[in-house]
């Protein structure tokens, strides 16, 4: 066969040749764009990411290395998702006691792995496990007696509520100005340690308490939390609109400040140390306005 005529007039046999090319060629790239590595370093607190220092980056290219965050995800344990219930404003003022929140008729099953909320029904087509539970923040309170008045106790924990389900788990709850970072590292020894992160923007009444405004009116962007699992310290940057001096403070759900830094590089970035779970509130301020985060960690 000629080969230059081969290609410079294709028939079906070149045709045929780079279709079999691009069978095994193809693949093997889109595997290796979604398999990239993504390498942390946090060295006397500069934050290096793939190589790159986000203190020295221009605020395109520190979006751009950020971005690679977004692809770090725990796996699911024992192959079973565990849910978080945050109560959400609907415009309503929201009270300490969540009442606004109302009750739900859920099937919910308590695992090894958490509770879970399951779509599993008997032979009658009734759900077996069903609760009348109450949506808290960080929670789920289950009554003592399900179906009559609620509880305002929280579910015990040696409570059973059932075997784990072994039909398709709900797994989607919409949430509103929410982010959620989930990360999980397992040692040597192969001991697995996990850390929870969820940021909210809080609204009406909670906001006035915290910041004493009614409304928020500075947009932060490429918010991220990173936990370092070698020295137990906790990593937050994000970018501001402008490079105008902003004071950052951080409290703890008592409103006792944990840290206050100042910035007028038009982003921010602090390691700190954070070892206790709980609720922390993150203000920012700069040119007059102001936004707050709201953080819940476990783990």
């Amino acid at each position: 066969m000629n080969i230059k005529n081969l290609t410079t007039r294709p028939g079906f046999e070149f045709v045929f040749a780079i279709g079999i090319a691009a069978i095994f060629i193809l693949p093997a790239a889109v595997m290796a764009q979604d398999n990239k590595n993504i390498e942390i370093s946090i060295t006397n607190g500069d934050t290096v990411i793939n190589g790159k220092n986000i203190k020295d980056l221009s605020p395109q290219d520190r979006k751009e290395a950020l971005s690679d965050l977004h692809k770090l995800q725990g796996g699911d344990r024992g192959g079973h998702k565990e849910y978080r219930f945050e109560r959400r404003s609907n415009g309503g003022n929201m009270g300490r006691d969540n009442s606004e929140l109302g009750y739900s008729n859920l099937n919910i099953v308590r695992t090894p792995d958490g509770y879970m909320v399951s779509k599993e029904k008997d032979d009658a087509g009734q759900h077996p496990h069903l609760r009348r539970v109450k949506v808290t923040d960080v929670i789920i309170t289950a009554p003592e007696h399900p179906m009559n008045a609620p509880d305002e106790n929280r579910g015990d924990e040696n409570r059973s509520f059932g075997p784990p389900p072994h039909d398709e788990l709900i797994e989607n709850f919409s949430r509103r100005n929410t982010q959620e970072f989930d990360y999980t590292n397992i040692d040597n020894d192969g001991v697995e340690t996990g850390v929870n992160f969820r940021v909210t923007e809080p609204k009406g009444v909670r906001l006035k308490g915290i910041a004493g405004i009614d409304k928020t009116d500075l947009n932060i962007s490429d918010l991220k939390i990173v936990p370092d699992f070698v020295t137990g310290k906790t990593l937050i940057m994000f970018s501001l609109p402008t490079k105008a001096t902003a004071e950052i403070e951080f409290f703890d759900n008592a409103g006792k400040l944990l840290w206050s830094e100042k910035t007028s590089t038009g982003s921010f970035t602090k390691n700190f140390a954070l070892p206790l779970n709980g609720v922390y509130n993150l203000k920012i301020k700069q040119s007059g306005k102001m936004e707050v985060k709201q953080i819940f960690k476990e783990g």
